[in-house]
């Protein structure tokens, strides 16, 4: 089976003590999972991996040294949370008090679901069910960030040869982010901060600040089409350098209200002495 298809598919079992194991293993075998024993908690950690789909562990398993299963959780992916299903001993009136064992995988693990014994088929079979969908979803996150970084990097490229710069305006976060492409046709360091009041704004030709605000805030009134589509001057603060930009963005909105304001620019200057001549 290719690993694709693999993963999130394995079961990994620890229950060293006692026939838990075997019980278990008859049991989920019918339901067809790859099922992994593991005889403590170290060997847990060792497969700990991307074709795991969750853990089942006693609670007697939890009387080791822990060491080696912190490390592999921490190892994981950002978006990887293994899910583990914890069997809890049966208490009983004669059942010596000591330390609650479950407390030391709640320490580590996050994604846990604590059940006592003894419990039916049908509970261990839904909670194993649930954790194996659970772990599903993780994946399928997983494709879409990894969709999403690959078209980033294509757009990314794809603007660096067309040499068109990109911006984003929080409007919420009043937060304004403009790649160096963008900076660089203002006129202003790559490493500068920007703003909409400190470096847009003032760094339009003053004949094209008023149209230039004028279509920002049109394109944020929610009842617009959001579109902008301006032509501007901008006048570098060091250089002194006229160029003229065509901008394109449009909104994003939630709620009905604008949120966000994102688009692009690109330096006409060439042209526009080009027509003039």
């Amino acid at each position: 089976m290719p690993d694709s298809l693999r993963e999130g598919h394995r079961l990994l079992i620890c229950a060293p003590y006692g026939r838990d194991a075997d019980s278990v293993t008859k049991l989920l075998a019918a339901e067809g999972y790859d099922l992994h024993i593991c005889p403590d908690i170290g060997a847990v950690a060792a497969a700990l991996n991307e074709n795991v789909g969750a853990v089942l562990v006693t609670e007697e398993a939890l009387t080791g040294d822990l060491t080696l299963l912190r490390t592999a959780i921490g190892a994981q992916a950002d978006w990887s949370d293994v899910p583990f299903i914890l069997l809890r001993a049966q208490r009983t009136s004669r059942t010596p008090p000591g330390p609650w064992m479950p407390g030391r995988l709640l320490d580590l693990v996050t994604n846990t679901v604590v059940l006592e014994r003894p419990l039916g088929v049908a509970s261990l079979v839904s909670a194993i069910a649930s954790a194996m969908r659970a772990r599903r979803k993780q994946f399928e996150m997983r494709d879409r960030i990894e969709e999403l970084a690959t078209s980033e990097n294509r757009l990314r490229l794809a603007t660096a040869v067309a040499n068109i710069g990109t911006w984003d305006f929080d409007i919420v976060a009043n937060q304004l982010r403009w790649d160096e492409r963008c900076k660089a046709m203002f006129g202003v360091p790559a490493d500068t901060a920007i703003s909409y009041e400190a470096q847009f704004l003032p760094g339009l030709h003053p004949d094209d600040r008023e149209p230039a605000a004028a279509a920002v805030t049109a394109a944020l009134d929610p009842l617009g089409d959001g579109q902008i589509d301006i032509e501007y001057r901008t006048i570098g603060p060091n250089d002194g350098v006229e160029r003229w930009i065509a901008a394109k963005g449009g909104a994003i909105k939630e709620d009905g209200q604008v949120v966000r304001l994102i688009g692009t620019v690109i330096d006409i200057s060439e042209q526009k002495r080009a027509a003039a001549a």
